[in-house]
């Protein structure tokens, strides 16, 4: 994504795409995060990293978020690893 929303339609569009995602995993690059803060309010996702100007070499930074996943302890004690929600 590339800023293409104002906060009033980002969030019901972040809304519909954790209501449509259906057990299939989500990873977003937001590439000059303008509404960072629309993204962190998300329950379901999580910002798992930040590249700086400097580091992508362009004009912008760019924020990476992905669901937030949940440890769910298994019979043989091993982890396994769910999507939130």
């Amino acid at each position: 994504m590339f800023a293409p929303f104002e906060t009033a339609t980002l969030g019901p569009v972040l809304a519909k795409v954790a209501k449509d995602r259906r057990g299939r995993s989500v990873r977003i690059a937001y590439a000059d995060p303008t509404h960072d803060a629309v993204f962190r309010e998300q329950p379901w996702l999580e910002r798992h990293d930040f590249w700086p100007e400097d580091r992508t070499r362009m004009e912008y930074s760019v924020s990476l978020f992905s669901e937030q996943l949940v440890d769910v302890a298994t019979t043989n004690s091993a982890h396994t690893w769910l999507p939130a929600g």
